[in-house]
């Protein structure tokens, strides 16, 4: 799924009409496990793990669900890696 839009700095609106694509039975459930989470609270949700290991992708995927089901807009904004090391 790529992430294309509007880019204003380092914060990109997502494209809806993406298809949601994502690899493996483990990938699917963890994406409705955190879905499940995400949808009843205001809370943000952050999502932790080693370099690699997949969690702007399944950050990305998310808000476009989200954003899908509560039709709105989604954004994916970059960290500076500076301060995420």
């Amino acid at each position: 799924m790529g992430a294309k839009g509007v880019l204003t700095g380092n914060i990109t609106e997502l494209d809806l009409s993406a298809e949601l694509v994502m690899i493996g039975t483990d990938n699917k459930k963890e994406f409705m496990r955190l879905m499940s989470l995400l949808l009843p609270t205001a809370i943000a949700l952050d999502l932790v793990g080693p370099p690699g290991s997949g969690k702007s992708h399944m950050a990305t995927a998310m808000a476009v669900e989200y954003a899908k089901m509560r039709g709105c807009k989604a954004f994916f904004c970059q960290g500076n890696p500076d301060s995420t090391k």
